[in-house]
């Protein structure tokens, strides 16, 4: 497609609020005569002759679109007019669209065009799908809904709009993880072929590599491709699961839910082993995920850890019922037998909430299992959904970096014992509430130095008391950005 071509289209797409009905006055010459426009010749029914003259009329024309009309009404009135002053033009989407397939270098296989005159479609060979925008006016919700299309279809887009829209396209679309999902481009820069063929075809790379590791994830509920695609539905997750199972709106069967969702988050936060333990290594005796804070990542006087992780998708922990002997005891001694020395083992939970006093008679029952540098650590989901919204939030996350250099290395505490228990922190004397005797459990607790309960009073201390301190990272930056003298 010729630049002039493109120009032209995208000025006539830019022309009103319908890109249909044109008049021959407001088609560039570039594209009268071509396969981008169709005329519809439609004479008048009735007397255009005369003002209040509603008599049926007949209109004789010549062959042409510069040729000439006659028209008679039945009360005789007489006119002779051009032909084109009751002719309407219109955009040939579909030549459009297969101008714009080969501009990309694809093959269109469907053409759709039953959202007109919002936008319309084109799947491709490759599976990329063709949005063309026609400047509708309800700009916002065509944008939501190709958008949500795409999300949900996993499909890669190229989302083409009118020049003047395309500011307000991306706003919008801002509000959607479409990440590198959707490409959107002015109909102008379809001059820039090679740029746009280089951003798709990155595209399409990064999908199959997706691919070529979600093709070995068992995901019967679809959780880890919404995960995949949208990080902070992890959120939605984690936030929303305790209230649903007390609405009874998840079956017990959902067990893998909790489990996978704490995974991915896990996975987000450390290194994991995806789509292994749990329910994806049925009949063995393995936790649900392990994940591994390296101490290669962290400042000095920081230890590996090891985390044994485990998912309680009750309504609470049930951890009065939890056995020890044959599941958790067989996590740990295989724990200690992958880890090397040094490193520190966090048998990990994530529950929905808690059954009264249980998690203290548990914790003792394990005790008698752990060696040294072994201990437990019991995320809430709400809390676990906090600590990843901080990091997957970039002003939170880089903020609380400038302490001390990472985002891990700021949520380490969550994970090792000496750190949750310092006093500077004082993570150690938060506790949840139990409602009936809390002072008892605020005394058993606090003489449990290696439980660790992690509440989202727990994560808005840790979080408050490192934006108050001082940001050695910061100090680092205001040097480098200081002034120099001039020499």
């Amino acid at each position: 497609m010729k630049e002039s071509t493109i120009d032209a289209l995208s000025d006539i797409l830019s022309a009103n609020d319908s890109s249909t009905g044109f008049r021959r006055a407001d088609i560039p010459s570039e594209l009268l005569g071509s396969d981008f426009i169709e005329s519809d010749f439609r004479p008048p029914s009735r007397c255009p002759v005369e003002t209040g003259c509603m008599e049926f009329c007949e209109v004789s024309a010549e062959d042409g679109e510069d040729a000439e009309v006659l028209i008679k009404c039945d009360a005789g009135h007489t006119k002779q007019a051009h032909k084109d002053e009751f002719t309407q033009y219109d955009i040939e989407f579909e030549a459009v669209l297969q101008a714009v397939s080969e501009v990309i270098e694809q093959k269109i296989l469907t053409y759709d065009d039953t959202r007109l005159p919002r936008y319309t479609f084109a799947e491709t060979e490759s599976g990329l799908n063709i949005y063309l925008i026609v400047n509708p006016s309800e700009f916002q919700n065509t944008i939501n809904e190709i958008c949500v299309d795409a999300l949900t279809d996993e499909s890669a887009a190229l989302l083409i709009a009118p020049d003047k829209k395309i500011k307000q396209l991306l706003e919008q679309k801002a509000l959607f993880s479409s990440s590198n999902l959707i490409y959107s481009v002015p109909f102008s820069m379809l001059t820039e072929e090679e740029e746009i063929q280089s951003s798709l075809s990155a595209i399409r790379d990064i999908q199959n590599l997706e691919q070529s590791f979600m093709d070995d994830i068992v995901d019967d509920e679809g959780l880890v491709q919404r995960v995949n695609s949208n990080p902070r539905y992890i959120l939605t997750e984690l936030n929303h699961m305790r209230l649903l199972r007390l609405g009874k709106e998840l079956p017990q069967s959902s067990g893998t839910r909790l489990e996978k969702i704490a995974e991915s988050a896990f996975g987000h936060l450390f290194t994991t082993q995806a789509d292994r333990g749990g329910e994806d290594d049925r009949g063995e005796n393995l936790p649900d995920s392990v994940f591994y804070i390296s101490d290669e990542s962290l400042p000095n006087g920081y230890d590996s850890v090891l985390g044994v992780a485990d998912a309680k998708s009750g309504k609470d922990a049930g951890f009065g019922n939890e056995p020890v002997d044959g599941k958790h005891e067989e996590y740990i001694k295989e724990a200690r037998d992958q880890s090397v020395g040094g490193e520190k083992i966090a048998h990990t939970f994530v529950v929905l909430d808690f059954d009264g006093h249980q998690d203290i008679d548990f914790y003792d029952r394990m005790k008698e299992v752990y060696d040294d540098n072994e201990y437990m650590v019991v995320f809430t989901a709400e809390a676990l959904a906090m600590t990843l919204s901080a990091y997957l939030s970039y002003t939170v996350s880089n903020d609380l970096s400038l302490v001390r250099g990472s985002f891990r290395t700021v949520i380490y505490p969550l994970f090792d014992p000496d750190k949750f228990n310092d006093d500077q922190l004082g993570l150690g004397e938060l506790t949840r509430e139990v409602g009936r005797d809390q002072p008892t459990y605020d005394n058993q607790y606090k003489q449990r130095s290696d439980l660790l309960i992690v509440t989202p009073e727990v994560i808005r201390q840790l979080f408050e008391r490192f934006a108050e301190s001082s940001k050695e990272i910061q100090r680092i930056f205001q040097n480098y950005y200081k002034p120099r003298a001039t020499l």
